[in-house]
């Protein structure tokens, strides 16, 4: 139990400090950012829309296949 609150906690502190940088530099850096994501939006989603996918073939391989995640990552 002990071993799961750590990993939590250790999970909650990164990405509060992941959020709070990307944060930080929207608000810092803001039209620029702006321009950017709008120049780039589309390779964006393009990339996020791939690796969703990706993801989803994946799970769909895992499913009809019990046991390929024991078998890569229990020796």
């Amino acid at each position: 139990m002990a071993s799961a609150l750590l990993g939590f906690f250790v999970f909650a502190v990164t990405m509060g400090m992941f959020v709070f940088s990307l944060g930080l530099l929207g608000g810092r850096s803001g039209a620029q950012i702006a321009r950017s994501l709008r120049r780039w939006g589309h390779w964006i989603q393009v990339g996020s829309a791939s690796l969703i996918v990706l993801v989803g073939l994946v799970l769909i391989y895992a499913s009809t296949n019990p046991g390929v995640f024991d078998r890569l990552i229990l020796p």
